[in-house]
C-alpha cells in the first residue's frame, strides 16, 4: 500500500513538475499509511498463525497464507529497516484508529446479519459477538495491546536501525537523520 502510494505519487509529481510543499505531504502520508500497515500486519501475522490457524478445521495452502499473513509483516519490517520513514510511539494513534473502523465495521457486518461463503455470521471466530461476545471482548482487548506492543517495537527496531546508521555509517548519518526531515516539516509550517 505505501509503496503503490509513493510510486503513484512520484510519476504524479515527475509529470506536472514538481510537488507542493518539494514532497512534504507524500512524506506524511507514507508516515500515516506505514505506521497502520506495520503494526496491524504485525498483529494480522501474530493473531492469525498463534490463534486463528490452529483452529481453522478447513486451511489456506501454506503459499497463500504465507502470502496473505506473514509476507506483508517482513516486508513492512524490511521497509522500517531501509527507509527513512520516522516511527514515534505517539503515532500509534493511527493503528488504533484504523483498528477503531474495523470494529465498527465487524460489529456492523454482524448485526446486520452478514455470513461468509460458509454461513458463518462472523468475519473470524475470534470476533464472533452472537456466540461468543466474551472472547470477542477479550480478543478487542488484546488487541489493543498488542498494537501498544507492535507500536514499542517497531520504535525499538527505528531506534535501532539509527544506533547502526550513527555508530556503523556515520557517513550516511545525515541523509537517513530524522532531524532532517524534521526540519522541512518545521520550514514547511
Amino acid at each position: 500500500m505505501v509503496a503503490c502510494f509513493n510510486t503513484l505519487t512520484t510519476k504524479s509529481c515527475y509529470c506536472i513538475g514538481g510537488c507542493i510543499g518539494k514532497g512534504i505531504f507524500r512524506k506524511q502520508v507514507q508516515w500515516f499509511l506505514l505506521n497502520i500497515s506495520a503494526a496491524v500486519s504485525l498483529i494480522v501475522t501474530v493473531v492469525y498463525w498463534t490463534a486463528l490457524r490452529p483452529l481453522m478445521s478447513e486451511k489456506l495452502p501454506v503459499y497463500l497464507d504465507v502470502t496473505i499473513h506473514l509476507l506483508p509483516a517482513v516486508i513492512c519490517l524490511v521497509d522500517i529497516l531501509l527507509t527513512t520513514v520516522i516511527v514515534r510511539f505517539v503515532h500509534v494513534v493511527y493503528p488504533f484508529a484504523y483498528l477503531f473502523f474495523y470494529l465498527l465495521f465487524a460489529v456492523i457486518y454482524w448485526a446486520a446479519g452478514g455470513t461468509d461463503p460458509a454461513g458463518n455470521p462472523f468475519i473470524y471466530p475470534i470476533i464472533d459477538f452472537g456466540n461468543y461476545p466474551g472472547i470477542s471482548v477479550a480478543s478487542v482487548i488484546g488487541v489493543c495491546l498488542a498494537t501498544l506492543m507492535a507500536q514499542a517495537a517497531l520504535k525499538g527496531l527505528y531506534a535501532l536501525r539509527h544506533r547502526y546508521i550513527d555508530e556503523v555509517r556515520p557517513d550516511d548519518a545525515v541523509y537517513y537523520s530524522h532531524q532532517v526531515l524534521e526540519v522541512e516539516l518545521e520550514n514547511q509550517r
